[in-house]
């Protein structure tokens, strides 16, 4: 019998940081236009399908929010941090 593939339970929704905050995080890290130019970058289409679907926010350790937002050039730590 083989283990079942571990996979990281979903964060409670209270733990989701809204779209909200973390737009205003990019946006005064100054990397706002960046992001924007990521998701929109056709070869990005996952993300972009990722995004339509947010509807609370973001998990912090979401794994296309933090590659898309360290390739923009900010922290996602500090971006994704749980209010």
């Amino acid at each position: 019998m083989r283990p079942e593939p571990y996979a990281e339970p979903a964060p409670p929704p209270d733990a989701l940081v809204p779209l909200s905050v973390v737009a205003e995080r990019l946006k005064a890290a100054g990397v706002w236009e960046a992001i924007v130019a990521l998701v929109f970058d056709p070869t990005n289409r996952s993300a972009l399908a990722d995004l339509i679907m947010v509807q609370q926010g973001i998990a912090p350790n979401d794994p296309v929010a933090r590659a898309l937002i360290s390739a923009a050039g900010a922290d996602p730590e500090v971006a994704l941090r749980p209010l």
